[in-house]
């Protein structure tokens, strides 16, 4: 997709950490080992961030306001705004949870300031990450004098001002750095030196065999010459010679997840500046429109220091169909008393599709879990209120994966897991999209409680494919014939589905099975819990099958007998292995889900969903409510097989054995396979089936 056309920030990557507040447990599988061998990883172009949207930080928060001087310069080693070539990574290489320290050495001829008052770091990848806190110390073997946890840190660039300004005051030698906890295969960044190795620049730490976390020197341990992208912020009478006093400059800019909008609606764009001066910004004029800068309007109280971004959100609205260049232009700094040095990089444009007739989009919910987590039924629950108002204009679909297996995991789930860098449960897609926060993190797969903060700025965004689902079903031989078809609107190179494909897969619901509930820190709790929406079939390719068009239409169609079961990999449940494992499957509960997407299996953000369908068994032509869910109340008996026979403990009025077919068959001797037992007791009437093996 075509953007902006000023140069982005290349060095901001993309990956957080899935649970986007303390108040979101996160539930990942405890590590069998622990792995102290260091990787390191270069930054490819085709990493770095040029989506729009995308912004380093979030704003300074007002109530810190009072602790940002109107002057300040980065101290450090490495280059302020480094190019993405130059950058590379270190870490254990494998995603399992290691601890890390990355710090700089500042002597006296660089303490030149009044305060430190902020850090600044760039950390490779945020994802996993279980704690982050920023230091300043004397020395790296004694205590702290400043310690700081970092909320919400991001991959990218992390502005961190601190709680209470160290005083530089007869301070002679300070190492700044921060230490992180988590899974990242790759965490610590750092910037290739093109002068030569500088010890007191590439400090770095890492577990010993013994648990010990040991400081050394990247430069002295093989990594060659390198400086840690690591900034202390002062301030200062005086500005470096190095940074100009004045210099915002826009970063990235977008229009919504899609970039496309209904003709003569209002939409949001929204537009990320950087302060790359020495200068708090505490006010800007934007100017923008389409076609040309017709309209401004002036952000105040942004305490912006230098190395901190905001976003900034206009509404706008266009008459006119196709292609849009929307123009954007930042002026008057400090209500025009502070003079921009650079004014080369305050401006731009972005493009975007606009057209009276596109296709209603139906969002699709993926959600990954787990029998074994015990915080999936809260994030269920999360995701259900977000689809609360549009619950029949989304579609929702489970992978039992990504945390842990049980009977409900099939392969092509994992491989999704896998792909789109699924590291903990519970977990959530929307569309597919890379879902970028005002505070700069970006994430495919991300915590379920961020959906009702991201359904409703994509529940009316137009499609640009439609998607019809009909078929038949054969209840007799199970054999389902399913045709999906539409249309795609073609909006230019630019704005198509580079590889458009059709994903087509069938799922289930109602289904009983042990679920781990949260009770407490100590204490999760098994229960029996119904079981929706879980992938049982894919029909379609993993990621879908191409799609030709034929004069702007697509039409494929699938043939599958549905097995009478299908077994999962593993029971999770102790004592239990064996019994559950076969997941019977009951047509009255199956529906199809089709969906069209861009599918590129080099990249993982760039597969976004488009639109989606939902079609139950119970509307294809041929469909008979079968007996296997006609529950009516439960009495209290219970059923099971034993010596090839049905037996019901409890009393009751009638029992009827069926074939898996709807054929009443005597009950004695029972052959291998699915049957369906049906009880009645005082005018209610359970429905179970059960395997004779």
């Amino acid at each position: 997709m075509k953007n902006f056309y000023v140069t982005l920030m290349a060095a901001l990557l993309a990956g957080t950490s899935l649970a986007q507040a303390q108040s979101i447990q996160l539930q990942r599988m405890p590590s069998t080992q622990q792995q102290t061998a260091t990787a390191t990883r270069s930054l490819l172009p085709s990493e770095a961030s040029t989506l729009p949207m995308t912004s380093k930080v979030a704003p300074v928060a007002d109530t810190l306001a009072a602790s940002i001087p109107e002057l300040a310069i980065p101290v450090g080693y490495a280059s302020f705004t480094p190019a993405s070539e130059n950058i590379s990574a270190v870490g254990s290489g494998a995603p399992i949870s290691n601890l890390y320290g990355s710090a700089i050495e500042l002597n006296s001829p660089q303490l030149t300031g009044t305060n430190i008052f902020a850090i600044r770091f760039f950390l490779y990848s945020a994802v996993g990450c279980e704690s982050l806190e920023v230091f300043i110390t004397e020395d790296l073997a004694g205590t702290s004098l400043v310690s700081q946890q970092v909320e919400n840190p991001v991959s990218g660039w992390n502005y961190v001002v601190l709680d209470e300004p160290l005083s530089l005051e007869g301070r002679s030698k300070l190492f700044i750095g921060y230490y992180y906890q988590g899974s990242a295969s790759y965490a610590l960044s750092f910037e290739k030196s093109q002068t030569g190795v500088d010890t007191n620049a590439d400090w770095y730490a890492q577990l010993t065999p013994e648990g010990q976390l040991a400081w050394s020197h990247m430069s002295t341990d093989g990594l060659g010459a390198v400086k840690n992208l690591v900034f202390a912020m002062m301030d200062t009478e005086t500005p470096s010679m190095d940074y100009p006093t004045g210099d915002v400059y826009l970063e990235s800019a977008g229009v919504g997840y899609y970039n496309n909008v209904r003709t003569g609606e209002e939409f949001p764009a929204t537009v990320t500046v950087t302060n790359n001066g020495a200068t708090t910004i505490q006010s800007l004029t934007l100017g923008y429109g389409i076609g040309s800068v017709t309209t401004q309007q002036t952000f105040h109280d942004l305490n912006l220091p230098m190395g901190a971004s905001t976003t900034l959100t206009v509404n706008a609205t266009s008459e006119t169909e196709g292609v849009q260049e929307f123009y954007l232009q930042v002026s008057d700094l400090n209500d025009g008393t502070l003079r921009d040095e650079e004014e080369s990089n305050n401006a731009g444009y972005l493009s975007f599709a606009c057209y009276n007739e596109f296709f209603n989009r139906k969002p699709l919910i993926e959600l990954f879990t787990s029998q074994l987590c015990q915080y999936c039924p809260q994030g269920y629950e999360y995701a259900e209120q977000a689809a609360e108002f549009f619950r029949d204009d989304v579609i929702f679909l489970k992978h039992h994966a990504g945390f842990a297996d049980d009977i409900f995991t099939v392969s092509p789930s994992q491989t999704y897991a896998t792909f789109f860098g699924v590291e903990g449960a519970p977990s959530a897609m929307l569309d597919r999209i890379t879902v970028r926060y005002n505070d700069g993190s970006q994430a495919v797969a991300f915590h379920p409680g961020n959906l009702s903060g991201l359904l409703p700025s994509i529940i009316g965004v137009p499609a640009t494919s439609s998607v019809n689902i009909e078929g038949s079903i054969n209840m007799e031989t199970r054999t389902v014939t399913i045709t999906v078809s539409g249309d795609i609107i073609s909006l230019g190179s630019d704005y198509d589905m580079t590889n458009p494909c059709l994903n087509v897969m069938i799922v289930q619901d109602n289904y009983r099975a042990p679920q781990l509930f949260y009770v407490s820190s100590n204490e999760p709790d098994a229960y029996w819990d119904t079981h929706d929406d879980f992938l049982r079939i894919q029909l379609s390719e993993n990621f879908g099958d191409p799609i030709t068009l034929d004069n702007g239409h697509y039409s494929k169609t699938y043939t599958y007998t549905i097995p009478e079961s299908i077994s999962g990999p593993v029971n999770p449940f102790e004592g239990n292995e064996g019994t559950s494992e076969v997941v019977p499957c009951v047509l009255d509960n199956m529906s199809i889900i089709a969906f069209t997407g861009n599918y590129n299996g080099a990249d993982s953000q760039d597969n976004m969903v488009d639109n989606a369908e939902e079609l139950s068994f119970s509307e294809l032509e041929g469909f008979v409510n079968g007996i296997e869910n006609s529950v009516e109340e439960t009495p209290s008996v219970d059923i099971y097989v034993e010596n090839n026979r049905v037996v019901v403990n409890g009393d009751y009025d009638t029992m009827a054995v069926f074939s898996i077919n709807g054929q009443q068959v005597a009950n004695d001797n029972l052959q291998e396979g699915f049957y369906i037992v049906r009880v009645t007791a005082d005018n209610r009437t359970t429905v179970k089936k059960v395997a004779v093996f």
